[in-house]
């Protein structure tokens, strides 16, 4: 996450000698405030291949983010209303 409370970006990156790479990027998500110690997501597999667990960046939808063809993807999960939702999501009992 660059920057997760001020960007709202993804950036997923590569580590090319001693340095990261960016592949792909995703603006309008969020994992983070401003005040808080902790991320507000994860990453998940359901069977379905592997998934970022993410907010938008308005912190009303929880969002899975996949990385296909060479690109970031975002797909709504529902609403986010609290904790217990977003552990649902990562239990994937959505």
């Amino acid at each position: 996450m660059e920057m997760p409370h001020l960007a709202r970006r993804l950036v997923l990156v590569r580590p090319d000698g001693n340095r990261f790479v960016p592949v792909a990027r995703l603006d309008g998500v969020s994992n983070h405030r401003i005040g808080e110690d902790f991320i507000t997501g994860g990453v998940r597999d359901c069977a379905a291949g592997p998934g970022i667990i993410m907010l938008s960046a308005d912190w009303h939808h929880l969002l899975r983010i996949t990385f296909e063809n060479g690109r970031l993807r975002a797909a709504g999960l529902g609403p986010f209303s609290n904790a217990q939702a977003l552990e649902a999501v990562l239990a994937c009992n959505d």
